[in-house]
C-alpha cells in the first residue's frame, strides 16, 4: 500500500490529489507496478 501511494504522489505532479490522464500517460504507471511486482526489495522502485 505504501509503495502505491509513493507511485502516486510521484506521478501525480500538480499535486492536486487526482491524477490527470496525462500524467497516467507520461507516468508509466502500468511500467511501475509491473517493476515493483518483479522487485524483491520494492523499497528499490522509484
Amino acid at each position: 500500500e505504501t509503495v502505491i501511494y509513493r507511485i502516486f504522489y510521484y506521478i501525480n505532479r500538480s499535486g492536486n490529489g487526482h491524477l490527470t490522464l496525462r500524467e497516467l500517460k507520461r507516468g508509466n504507471l502500468i511500467a511501475a507496478m509491473q517493476h515493483v511486482d518483479d522487485e524483491e526489495d520494492i523499497n528499490k522502485v522509484l
